[in-house]
């Protein structure tokens, strides 16, 4: 068994001792600690795990690796910093790689285009991203858009939803475009949002006068462990009708700690349990739990391992490693089928994917369908 320690050590080993070719150096960008690292963490071991089976498999080119850990909860300028200092560090990295939130993607994206330098975002889902760095960002990862998207027309036509609570925090960008597309296409399909309401995510302050009035609630939120305290008050307050949030719900050890929650559901990537109807997020979470020593991936370690295979996959079909020839290499792609969906870049920067609807229930997340929206609002 190779903890992800030496896993790192490894691959710095590898790509120093190849005779025969240089190495192609990714940047890695991930939250290993803070607010962010829940969601990081995953994503950094799922691309440690690509980045060793290209290796093994004689891929593109040997890799080096470089880790920037960008803390979490801090202001955009520190990561801008940060990914500066890292590309000017290491001037032979070809692109970035990483991060889940959609502010820290931003400030990183500046740094890189100052550089000339591609962002490849393994999970920041802002689909407005690409519009601000024109051809120096790229998703690996569906869109804002679609997953609210999806969740309103999963509330409205599966759960049978009409008139649903909206909370979200107003400090994130992401909290906030969530909370937009996903009133958009629920008043477009005939429902009603009674409200939106702005909290402290930590102490939230909810009016319990009118809950028995709506069929659902939909939390914008960063994740699920600062939506828990919406959702525990809310429970105690008496509701009983679905909760809903998004990707960053997609945490296993909340739900595992807190198995007196149910009735929750979420948007995410895919789903990585041993009954997964996707054959590649099977095998994927056969070979993470191996190196992982029996850790479940979430859709965080698939998004993060695609990220890597997808780069690899572009560089290796466009025979170069010129970083200048990165976003022209990403264009090209068609059809990459990777363990949280088929990605392709033809007419846009950010790919069509699906989305995966969980319902939290005893402890942990269940599949429950996957879905790609009737309709998807502009960025």
């Amino acid at each position: 068994m190779v903890s992800p320690r030496k896993i790192f050590l490894l691959f710095a080993l590898l790509a120093g001792c190849a005779a025969d070719k240089e190495p192609i150096t990714f940047g890695l960008l991930y939250n290993l600690s803070g607010g962010q690292s829940a969601l990081d963490v995953q994503s950094e071991r799922g691309a440690a795990l690509a980045l060793a089976e290209v290796n093994k498999d004689g891929g593109v080119l040997d890799q080096a690796v470089i880790k920037a850990d960008i803390k979490g909860n801090t202001v955009s300028n520190e990561v801008h910093v940060k990914t500066a200092a890292l590309l000017e560090q290491h001037p032979q990295t070809v692109a970035l790689i990483g991060l889940s939130d959609t502010d820290m993607a931003r400030a990183a994206a500046s740094a890189a285009m100052a550089a000339d330098r591609v962002l490849l975002t393994s999970g920041a889902t802002s689909p407005k991203l690409p519009e601000e760095f024109p051809g120096h960002l790229f998703l690996a990862c569906y869109g804002d858009n679609v997953q609210a998207a999806a969740a309103a027309e999963w509330l409205y036509h599966d759960a049978g939803a009409r008139r649903v609570l909206v909370i979200y925090d107003p400090e994130f960008e992401f909290t906030r475009l969530i909370k937009g597309y996903f009133t958009e296409r629920f008043t477009e399909l005939g429902g009603t949002v009674s409200n939106a309401l702005a909290v402290v995510p930590a102490s939230p302050e909810i009016s319990t006068d009118n809950l028995k009035e709506i069929d659902a609630v939909y939390l914008a939120l960063q994740t699920a462990q600062i939506a828990l305290p919406a959702i525990k008050r809310l429970r105690l307050a008496g509701l009983s009708a679905p909760i809903v949030g998004a990707d960053g719900f997609d945490i296993n050890d909340v739900w595992a700690t807190n198995p007196q929650i149910s009735n929750v559901f979420f948007t995410t990537h895919g789903y990585f349990g041993a009954d997964s109807p996707n054959k590649k997020a099977r095998d994927f979470t056969e070979r993470y739990e191996h190196v992982y020593e029996g850790e479940r991936p979430t859709a965080f370690a698939g998004l993060g391992f695609d990220a890597v295979r997808l780069l690899a996959h572009a560089l290796d079909n466009y025979g170069s490693a010129d970083p200048a020839i990165v976003a022209d290499a990403l264009r090209q792609v068609r059809d990459f089928e990777g363990v949280t969906g088929a990605m392709d870049f033809t007419d846009s920067a950010v790919p069509r994917k699906s989305v995966t609807v969980m319902k939290v229930q005893n402890g942990a997340a269940h599949f429950l369908a996957e879905r790609i929206p009737d309709s998807v609002s502009a960025p």
